[in-house]
């Protein structure tokens, strides 16, 4: 069941000052999504860089307590559009959730199959996963030469690039709040006294300060009951991003930005960013994938990402994040996108296989297989 309502921006308590909404007529093909402002949805059946090749920082999972049972749920994505039974969740048996889009109606997409011909990037549980986009999330799936077709002025290396709006967000939505909870390196797991304070991982608040507000801001959150006897989440993500190879420079304001805010009562902030505590961006140390040579990689290429609108850019493989929660408690996640000081150079984010864990440890981000 979908319901629709449209509502105003709602600013966090990072400074700065922040105007809502998104203009724009591009074509595109949402699944949902509506004018400026928030569209809500409702689902359920219970209610409602620099580069640095050759190294890498995974982390060991930890060990599950032994009497800790997660609730297993059939995937529910083949026969609808729903981005909510897309990412696994809404499904026979699970809580209902109450969610909602925020953001220009063509930054949303349910894929259906296989991004590409390498096989790379194929639906992680299911038949489908949600794309989000700083520009417009149906162009993903085209080729190079369908996307020229399409724009015979687009620059292989800067498309796909669409700036719905010249509006900037200052601060964004709540309960998302960039400022660090602590300025001694200090995060959420060190003192678990800072929950609810800022942005436990200290992971955005240097990036977003730099690059002075989001542009084509995009993003789709989700509110639901944690089960009796789960104490931690699980979901899966892959990065896209047009900057590369022309705008990778730690230093630069215009890094597009993914993030994933979690507000629960075991952890308030970013839950996905890489090893060394940054933020994802271009700049990150898990963009394995890099299509084009640059000065400091000039050998790269990356067939995985033949055959779709990726092809000459760079991207992620599919990361999986885990995060801590508490059982029973209500808990909302934001997964958001946007550009950097400035609407061009799309970026853009898959999301798939949200499922219940047992980790309980503090958020951590990993290449899957």
């Amino acid at each position: 069941m979908l319901a629709c309502e449209v509502g105003g921006l709602v600013g966090s308590n990072a400074s700065g000052d922040g105007t809502g909404g998104s203009g724009g007529s591009d074509d595109g093909t949402p699944t949902s999504g509506g004018s400026t402002g928030a569209t809500s949805l409702e689902t359920g059946v219970e209610g409602s860089g620099s580069d640095t090749t050759g190294f890498r920082f995974d982390v060991a999972l930890p060990d599950a307590p032994a009497s800790c049972m997660p609730p297993m749920y059939d995937a529910c994505d083949g026969a609808d559009e729903d981005p909510f039974h897309a990412l696994g969740l809404g499904c026979p048996g699970d809580p209902g959730v109450q969610g909602s889009f925020r953001g220009h109606p063509s930054a949303l997409m349910v894929q259906h199959g296989q991004l590409g011909t390498s096989g790379e990037y194929a639906p992680r549980e299911g038949e489908r996963f949600v794309v989000l986009s700083t520009g417009i999330a149906a162009q993903l799936p085209r080729t190079p030469e369908e996307l020229k077709l399409e724009d015979p002025d687009c620059n292989p290396r800067s498309c796909p690039s669409t700036q719905h709006s010249d509006e900037v967000l200052g601060v964004l939505p709540e309960p998302i709040d960039v400022r660090r909870v602590s300025d001694s390196g200090v995060d959420c797991k060190d003192d678990p006294g800072l929950i609810g304070t800022g942005d436990c991982s200290n992971s955005l608040e240097d990036e977003f300060l730099r690059g002075g507000g989001a542009y084509d801001y995009a993003e789709l959150r989700f509110s639901t009951a944690v089960p009796i006897g789960v104490d931690g989440l699980s979901y899966e993500f892959a990065f896209f991003t047009v900057e590369y190879p022309d705008y990778v420079n730690h230093a630069a304001p215009y890094s597009d930005m993914y993030l994933a805010w979690l507000e629960s009562e075991a952890w308030t902030g970013n839950i996905s960013f890489d090893a060394l505590g940054h933020a994802i961006t271009v700049n990150g140390v898990l963009l394995d994938y890099k299509d084009a040579p640059t000065s400091a990689c000039p050998d790269c290429n990356a067939p995985e990402l033949a055959g779709f609108a990726m092809q000459g850019h760079g991207a992620t493989r599919w990361l999986n994040t885990t995060a801590p929660l508490q059982a029973g408690e209500l808990v909302t996640l934001v997964f958001a996108i946007f550009d950097m000081n400035n609407g061009v150079y799309d970026s853009l984010v898959a999301l798939d296989h949200f499922e219940w864990t047992c980790s309980g440890a503090p958020p951590f981000t990993t290449p899957v297989g």
